[in-house]
């Protein structure tokens, strides 16, 4: 059986030794490699530097006439590199001609003014130079001074809201984002509950400070005195109402009283939330800054603290009123 043998170095008396050279520029042949399609085969060569081949690092390689092209068949294509003798591809970067413009065509450019009239001959678009987003609405006015819904829009520009229009029959519009109206509804709410939460807080206020009056014929536990009696036994006996507990126990006193604070700490922190941002206003960019909750961190940790002391304050006062409800009974 034949046995193979490799040499490393070969000596030949009176053969000078080869010294290939170490650096420098390289280029093999063309055709050290190929890149194929369904047929069509495109030959490459492969370029570097010397140190680089030595060091088994990637070398750069393209085609061998410059501007050539791998022919690619209508729909999917499989593009395959064949390896070389000595070289081999490992990354295929395709460069695709761009394909022929469709042409361009003049548009017309509606100039609105502040008051939403509309400078346009002909027909045009109706930009909105807003994020798109589907729930924008534009409406048009013409001549006799109907308004009419321009539908949905369409996207402009890869970011803006689009309407197709006429400048006959739009003297003016306007716009508005429809799902605000489900928002404006959610202020009214908040507001008309908050209103309603200062009016039950002032009318516990005002009542326990005594301002609904005493009720005719009843009389305070506190201002019960004592009566005494006198036998004709001189045995004094004197009796004395039950004042019905009146001071709350230790603990239920320190709730009441905390929570008047905690109320007010919350009040207070709500307040600086709103100073916070009229003094620290957050930098819009025409409207379109959607950063503008990172520049304030700080006002939603305060508003987040207000309502977290709110709620204690609220158990507090529960807890305390629970507590000497029990202690007067």
């Amino acid at each position: 059986m034949p046995r193979s043998v490799a040499f490393s170095e070969i000596e030949i008396p009176g053969l000078p030794a080869v010294q290939p050279r170490r650096s420098g520029k390289f280029a093999t042949a063309c055709g050290a490699a190929s890149i194929e399609s369904k047929g069509s085969s495109l030959p490459v060569r492969f370029t570097g530097d010397l140190a680089a081949l030595d060091a088994g690092d990637a070398l750069a390689f393209g085609s061998c006439e410059q501007g050539a092209q791998l022919p690619l068949a209508r729909g999917s294509n499989l593009v395959a590199a064949s390896h070389g003798a000595v070289f081999s591809v490992d990354s295929l970067l395709l460069h695709g001609a761009a394909p022929r413009s469709a042409g361009s065509q003049r548009t017309s450019v509606a100039g609105i003014t502040p008051a939403g009239k509309v400078a346009l001959r002909g027909a045009g678009w109706l930009v909105l130079g807003q994020s798109y987003s589907p729930g924008w609405r534009a409406w048009c006015t013409d001549r006799s001074g109907s308004e009419h819904e321009l539908g949905s829009p369409r996207q402009i520009d890869g970011f803006a809201n689009g309407w197709r229009i006429n400048g006959a029959t739009c003297l003016s519009a306007r716009f508005a984002f429809g799902p605000q109206r489900f928002a404006d509804i959610g202020y009214w709410i908040s507001g008309l509950v908050g209103l309603s939460l200062l009016v039950l807080l002032s009318l516990g206020a005002w009542r326990r400070r005594g301002g609904g009056g005493a009720t005719p014929g009843a009389t305070s536990v506190t201002a019960k005195t004592a009566v005494e009696l006198r036998t004709s036994d001189g045995v004094e006996l004197i009796v004395s109402p039950s004042p019905g507990n009146p001071k709350r126990s230790a603990r239920g006193e320190l709730g009441s009283r905390a929570a008047p604070w905690l109320f007010g700490s919350s009040a207070l922190a709500v307040v600086a939330v709103g100073l916070l941002y009229v003094v620290n206003p957050s930098i819009s960019a025409q409207g379109i800054n959607f950063d503008y909750s990172i520049d304030h961190t700080v006002e939603h940790w305060i508003a987040l603290a207000a309502m977290i002391v709110l709620i204690v304050g609220a158990v507090v006062d529960i807890v305390a009123r629970r507590r000497g409800s029990s202690d007067d009974g």
